[in-house]
């Protein structure tokens, strides 16, 4: 029994000391802005002050564990600011967006053609419309929209590349700013490669709920960045969609050189949408972060890698889902 306590308490003291050697190797005094950490206790160098912070050096340690388990090196998953222009990124990017906009336009066309062919099947079954005519009605429809948003594609995929590019750029500067706020353990978690580290992670157990914890704490913390990203880009877009409306608006009151009684109810309506909005697309960027880090832990535990990508996906696209369907109820 005194063999096996003393087994035990080697292998504590061995896991210490490599932890310890970990942060001493990785984190010098200058990495840490000044900070040492030592048993999980942040010391200041200078007094005699202490300041507990167990919650931050266990998850430092969890990191860093990680990080010795899949062999990568802090930061090394960093991208630089035009990274993403790149030929090999450029043109991974480009038809990434294109199949995005293909699908989305696909699937609101076979939307709208259900909706439609049901209300004519409605007037049909009413006595109102023979069958003939309903199914005449329906192929023109289709051709009619079909070639109509075809013809929008080209300036879709447009769009979203630039939206794509904008956000990208965004981030690059908010990660350089969290570099100057943060660790380099913080800072690695959050531009941290999900992909990869979901297969390596996924070779190294066989825990399909500890690959799912594990995933979702990594993709809450890499996809942080890219979701406050995309939402500040279109945030930026709605207000100045919203300033052009006003200015127009009130250019035009000049022109007239006269006043309405009720601009100002229409502008405190407009004000109200506006704020409305805002609100919708900040909830709506936050639930999704949640919804695609769940998703993509549940992806990788499937398929390693593109289930994580998939997952992930599927997770955001569930919620703004949902938001398009709360936000009329909201307006109205």
């Amino acid at each position: 029994v005194r063999d096996e306590r003393y087994g035990q308490e080697e292998e504590e003291a061995k896991g210490r000391r490599r932890a310890s050697m970990i942060l001493s190797n990785r984190f010098s005094r200058r990495e840490r802005d000044g900070w040492t950490c030592v048993d999980h206790t942040l010391q200041e160098p200078r007094g005699n002050v202490t300041i507990l912070a167990l919650s931050a050096a266990k998850r430092d340690e969890v990191h860093l564990r990680l990080q010795s388990l899949t062999g990568r090196e802090l930061l090394s998953d960093r991208k630089g600011f035009f990274s993403h222009l790149a030929p090999r990124q450029l043109a991974i990017s480009s038809v990434r967006v294109a199949t995005i906009q293909y699908t989305s336009l696909l699937a609101n066309f076979l939307n709208d053609q259900i909706q439609t062919e049901t209300a004519r099947e409605d007037l049909v079954n009413r006595g109102l419309l023979s069958a003939k005519e309903a199914d005449d009605q329906n192929e023109e429809w289709e051709k009619r929209e079909w070639t109509v948003r075809m013809e929008a594609l080209p300036n879709l995929i447009y769009t979203g590349l630039l939206k794509f590019h904008a956000i990208t750029l965004v981030m690059r500067f908010y990660e350089i700013a969290a570099e100057r706020i943060f660790d380099k353990v913080t800072v690695d978690r959050l531009t941290m490669d999900s992909f990869k580290t979901g297969v390596i992670l996924s070779k190294s157990t066989k825990d399909t709920k500890e690959v799912r914890r594990q995933m979702y704490d990594i993709c809450l913390w890499s996809s942080a960045v890219a979701f406050l990203s995309d939402y500040t880009v279109h945030q930026l877009i709605l207000l100045y969609v919203y300033y052009a409306y006003f200015r127009a608006k009130r250019r035009r009151q000049r022109q007239k050189s006269s006043k309405d009684d009720g601009n100002d109810a229409e502008e405190d309506r407009t004000l109200v949408s506006l704020a409305i909005q805002s609100a919708v697309l900040m909830a709506s960027r936050a639930a999704g972060l949640f919804a695609a880090a769940v998703g993509s832990a549940w992806g990788c535990t499937i398929y390693p890698g593109w289930g994580t990508v998939v997952g992930g996906q599927i997770g955001d696209g569930l919620v703004a889902a949902a938001f398009d369907g709360i936000k009329p109820l909201l307006e109205g």
